[in-house]
């Protein structure tokens, strides 16, 4: 029984976070890794008000690092370039953390997805449906 109170709020969680940012469920799949990530971060009772990650790591974690899921984004692109004169960055949405090697994962209005460490947001803008109209 306690799994599928886990799998439901794990599926709640990414519905919310896919309509707070105005996504279609066609990405349901990085809302619900972005939300099983969150859950494994937030204290719980049932672990002493400490999260999984925690007792599993046994390391403090830094909170800074959490960005709203769907907001506008700019990574580093220079590594993605195929020419010299192609931008340093552009503004992407942000879907997902990335943690082998830790980042996040961006994806720009052509569908193409990115992964970068050095990533600048604007969590108040929330782009998907001005940037993917079409």
């Amino acid at each position: 029984m306690g799994q599928l109170k886990e799998n439901r709020h794990i599926v709640e969680i990414g519905l919310s976070l896919l309509s707070d940012a105005k996504m279609l469920l066609s990405f349901w799949d990085h809302a619900f890794l972005t939300s099983t990530y969150l859950i494994n971060r937030m204290p719980t009772p049932t672990l002493d008000n400490k999260s999984p990650f925690f007792m599993l790591h046994l390391q403090f974690l830094d909170y800074n690092f959490l960005k709203s899921f769907g907001c506008s984004c700019f990574p580093f692109l220079i590594p993605y370039n195929t020419q010299k004169l192609d931008f340093h960055s552009k503004e992407c949405i942000f879907l997902d953390y990335f943690t082998s090697p830790r980042g996040y994962k961006c994806i720009d209005p052509t569908r193409k997805i990115f992964i970068s460490k050095d990533v600048v947001f604007n969590e108040l803008r929330l782009p998907y449906t001005e940037l993917f109209s079409s």
